[in-house]
C-alpha cells in the first residue's frame, strides 16, 4: 500500500502536484507512525528502508522544489525522517538490537553529505560566494536557492534528529547511547561549530568584508533565518546532548 502513495514521485506530474503528493503521503506516513506504531513495527524490515529512500530523495528533489521554505509543519523531508525514527528508536528500545545501529547511520548519511559538500571552505568569502549572499548573480539562481535550501535542509534534519535522541536517550542503555554520540559528534564539532562561525561572522564589521553590502542589500527571507536559527539550534543541543567520552 505505503509504496503506490509514491509511485506518483516518478509518474512525470508537473512540479507543484507532485510537491502536495510528497506532503499528503509524508503526512500519512508521520501519523500512522506517531499513533499506530506497534501496528507499523510488524511492518518495519520493508517499510523502514523505504521511509529511508523517500527520505534520501528529498534531498535531491529539492533540486526541482518550487518552495525554498522549510517548516517543520509542512516540510516532507522532515516527516518522513520524524516517522522513521520513530519506528527505529522503538526498536531500539524495545527490542535492544544492536544491529538497528546501522539504520541510525542511514538517517545521518544524507545530512552528512550535503554538509560535506556545502562546507568546503574554510574561511567567510568562500562561504558567501558558495551561498551567493551578496547577489552578484554570477551562478544561476536556481543552483544558488538549491544550495540555500539544501544546508538549511540538513541542519533542520540534524535539529530534528539531536532532539528526539535527546528525548529518548534516558530508554536507552549505555551502550546504545554511545554509539550514538559518536556517530553524531563529528558532525556537530566540526560541520555546525564551523557554519555558527560563519553566521556569527555575517554580522561582524570587522570580519566580513561585505558586511556593508549584506546590510544594505540583502533581504534575508525565512530561509536564512531559519539557516541561522536551525544552526543556532543544533549548536546548543550539541552541548546539552554531547558529553565527553
Amino acid at each position: 500500500m505505503y509504496i503506490h502513495m509514491f509511485s506518483f514521485y516518478s509518474a512525470g506530474t508537473a512540479t507543484n502536484e507532485c510537491e502536495i503528493m510528497q506532503t499528503q503521503a509524508s503526512n500519512a506516513f508521520l501519523y500512522l507512525c506517531k499513533n499506530f506504531t506497534i501496528k507499523m513495527i510488524d511492518y518495519y524490515s520493508e517499510l523502514f528502508p523505504f521511509l529511508c529512500k523517500l527520505y534520501k530523495d528529498e534531498f535531491q528533489l529539492t533540486k526541482t522544489s518550487l518552495s525554498i521554505t522549510i517548516d517543520e509543519s509542512s516540510c516532507p523531508t522532515l516527516k518522513l525522517l520524524d516517522a522513521a525514527q520513530t519506528l527505529l528508536y522503538h526498536k531500539l528500545i524495545h527490542d535492544n538490537d544492536q544491529t538497528q545501529l546501522e539504520a541510525f547511520y542511514e538517517l545521518v548519511k544524507p545530512i552528512y553529505e550535503t554538509l560535506v559538500t556545502s562546507l568546503t571552505a574554510d574561511s567567510l568569502i568562500p562561504f558567501i560566494q558558495y551561498l551567493d549572499l551578496c547577489s552578484n548573480g554570477t551562478i544561476d539562481m536556481n543552483i544558488i536557492r538549491y544550495r540555500r535550501r539544501n544546508l538549511m535542509l540538513a541542519l533542520h534534519c540534524l535539529c530534528l534528529l539531536i532532539r528526539h535522541s535527546k528525548q529518548q536517550q534516558q530508554q536507552l542503555n549505555l551502550n546504545l547511547r554511545s554509539k550514538i554520540t559518536v556517530c553524531l559528534r563529528p558532525i556537530l564539532f566540526e560541520y555546525i561549530l564551523k557554519v555558527t562561525q560563519f553566521c556569527n561572522q555575517l554580522y561582524d564589521r570587522q570580519t566580513n568584508p561585505f558586511y556593508e553590502t549584506l546590510k544594505m542589500n540583502l533581504t534575508y527571507s525565512e530561509t536564512e533565518k531559519q539557516l541561522y536559527l536551525g544552526t543556532y539550534e543544533s549548536n546548543n543541543m550539541a552541548k546539552a546532548t554531547i558529553t565527553s567520552t
